[in-house]
């Protein structure tokens, strides 16, 4: 994936692939998706970036360590 998503498109892949390979609870996916939402389309297409770059597992334990 070359190029940058739009904020919604890539919250939405960022949630889909959250939801295959993690399977959250829906506590889980609701602070997720609230912590997302206040992401700016930038950081949005970094963290997509990244789960190829460091894996889905590095990427929601940051999240749930210094977010939720």
């Amino acid at each position: 994936m070359g190029k940058n998503m739009g904020k919604e498109q890539c919250y939405l892949e960022i949630m889909k692939r959250i939801d295959i390979l993690f399977t959250p609870t829906k506590e889980e996916r609701d602070r997720l998706s609230r912590r997302l939402s206040r992401m700016n389309e930038t950081e949005l297409n970094n963290l997509y970036l990244n789960f190829d770059l460091m894996g889905i597992d590095t990427i929601l334990e940051y999240l749930c360590e210094c977010y939720l």
